[in-house]
Formats: structure tokens, C-alpha cells, sequence
């Protein structure tokens, strides 16, 4: 909800977002064990065909057990986060809209 909501798309946002909520469980010698999960689930809200394209061959490797994220999502975080700033400052990310006649307008 709060990719589509708050962060309206921005990567960036989501993960600092991530990364605070998580800090706090961590001081407190706490685990989250569906981190990464609740991190792809928000990564697929992400308005963008190449970044949902590269999740999800991330995922399908992840999957099939060629690459591994740690429990914090962090690796997975700073990978897409720097996927999504590449995309942005080579201008390729792109908002969609529901509403075509706002598209178009």
C-alpha cells in the first residue's frame, strides 16, 4: 500500500521506508522473517515494465536458488533501488496512469 500510496512509485522511498520500520525490531533484538516477501510484494507495485521485467527475473532466480537475499532484504533493496535510479537518470522511468484520458491529456 505504500508504494502506491505514499511513495507513488519512487523505489527510493519505499526501501528508506523498509529500512526504517526494520531498524527498530533490530535495536531491539528482533528478526522479521517475511521481510523479503513484503519487499518483492511492494517492488511489483512499482508503475514501470523494465523495472517489473528485471524483478522479475530476480525473483525467478531467487526461486530457483541462484542468488540468495539475506533476511533484511537489504542486498535486494540497494539492488533495486540502484536499478531504479538508473532508470530514472537515463530518463527510461516513466509513470503510467490508470485513467487513459489523463494519459493523454
Amino acid at each position: 500500500m505504500f508504494m502506491h500510496t505514499v511513495a507513488r512509485g519512487d523505489v527510493t522511498k519505499l526501501c528508506e521506508q523498509t529500512r526504517n520500520l526494520n531498524a527498530e525490531p533490530e535495536a531491539s533484538g528482533e528478526k522479521t522473517l517475511d521481510l523479503v516477501a513484503n519487499v518483492l510484494a511492494a517492488l511489483e507495485k512499482a508503475p514501470n515494465s523494465v523495472f517489473q521485467r528485471w524483478l522479475e527475473r530476480r525473483k525467478n532466480m531467487w526461486a530457483l536458488k541462484q542468488i540468495e537475499w539475506k533476511e533484511d532484504a537489504s542486498d535486494l533493496k540497494d539492488k533495486a533501488e540502484s536499478f531504479y535510479l538508473n532508470l530514472r537518470e537515463g530518463r527510461s522511468w516513466k509513470k503510467t496512469h490508470n485513467d487513459r484520458a489523463r494519459a493523454y491529456a
